[in-house]
């Protein structure tokens, strides 16, 4: 019986040590305290690469971060890791990327663990849950100087280098809301080096001015300036914007003279200059974008001449296109002929006159029908 008693001790001795051992097996059985312990999860390449940490230092001074794997108990509220690298600094401007093997952290920890970066001067830490769902997971840290500890994370596409990811945001300005945008992926050679707002430059009008906010969504659009390279890294107070060197929606830069398929002509018969400028209205009558102030003597024309499709693809298939006009001793501005895109191959005339019973002017327009065709060379409007 005593024998038996004693079998039985050593088979749940043994069943209690393998439930152990399985309940551990997890846990790396080696000197976490060890300072190079955390490079055997380093991918040791590109292809061996299947989890990414971006720190992006947007502050004006050097910080100072470690990378760590820990409890995550251990690191809320408080750090203090089972193991983490040596201190890494961080300058102005700069963006540190981590890259691991996901694998092989699946393999030694459970999600019990976590993988992150730590910033000393912040008192705050960012990490990942050791999950399967991390494997081909980028995690973005962008710190700035301001009062969010936090600073902001992103998760863009894993293999996102040498393209611009983009995100929309609404922005409140004057009661109103707005589209604004935010960088959440850069090419490498411009990671780090600017806030992660959109901004872009407008100088019409002979006024310039800089903004983050737009009259309409346009994502599309700016994308195609990013890849183009349409844009300037620009200090603005201490910090590095990433500035568009035009406004995508600036009606201005469409008013070509060359592959055009749509004329608005303005014709002066009254006794005075003539001030006026194209508007594009949404179907709420806002003013989405507007051309410079143009001005022409009486008995004199100008043409704004545009690509339907162009304008179509940047305001969209329900805005309208009119004008504001005014002679050039009055005060008020007179609004109106408005039309939509569905003009191809057409001239809209607008011919202005002195204003009588009251008006301050006449107007009557004119379709036709462009370009009429002689020959092969020439062609007239």
């Amino acid at each position: 019986m005593k024998n038996l008693f004693t079998k039985c001790v050593i088979i749940l001795t043994f069943v209690f040590i393998t439930f152990l051992s399985v309940a551990c097996k997890s846990i790396p059985q080696a000197d976490l305290n060890s300072p190079d312990f955390i490079n055997r999860y380093y991918a040791t390449s590109d292809d061996d690469c299947s989890l990414i940490f971006d720190f992006i230092n947007q502050s004006n001074k050097t910080l100072k971060v470690t990378n760590f794997i820990s409890e995550k108990e251990n690191v809320q509220g408080k750090f203090n890791p089972a193991t983490s690298s040596p201190i890494i600094t961080v300058d102005a401007g700069e963006c540190l990327s981590v890259k691991y093997n996901a694998k092989r952290l699946l393999k030694d920890f459970n999600n019990t663990y976590c993988v992150g970066i730590n910033c000393f001067e912040k008192g705050w830490c960012w990490w990942q849950t050791i999950t399967k769902d991390m494997k081909y997971k980028r995690i973005r840290i962008i710190v700035k100087d301001d009062t969010q500890e936090g600073g902001q994370m992103l998760y863009p596409p894993f293999k996102s280098q040498d393209r611009f990811d983009l995100k929309e945001i609404t922005v409140e300005y004057e009661n109103k809301s707005y589209p604004a945008y935010l960088i959440t992926d850069t090419p490498d050679q411009y990671a780090g080096v600017y806030d992660t707002r959109i901004f872009y430059s407008n100088n019409s009008n002979n006024s310039s001015r800089i903004s983050n906010i737009f009259n309409i969504p346009c994502k599309n659009i700016i994308l195609d300036l990013l890849e183009k390279g349409d844009f300037t890294i620009a200090p603005i107070e201490g910090y590095k914007f990433l500035v568009l060197n035009k406004d995508p929606l600036d009606l201005n830069i469409y008013n070509q003279n060359e592959d055009y398929d749509f004329i608005y002509e303005v014709v002066n018969n009254t006794s005075d200059n003539l001030l006026f400028a194209n508007m594009l209205f949404d179907e709420d009558s806002n003013i989405i974008s507007f051309s410079n102030d143009i001005e022409i003597e009486q008995g004199q024309s100008y043409q704004f001449k545009y690509k339907m499709d162009t304008l179509k693809k940047v305001y969209g298939d329900n805005s309208l296109i009119g004008i504001d006009l005014k002679k050039s001793q009055d005060e008020r501005w007179t609004r109106g002929w408005s039309n939509n895109f569905d003009h191809k191959n057409e001239k809209y005339t607008i011919v202005v006159s002195d204003g009588t019973q009251g008006r301050l002017v006449d107007v009557f327009y004119v379709w036709n029908d462009f370009p009429l065709q002689i020959n092969d060379n020439v062609l007239i409007y």
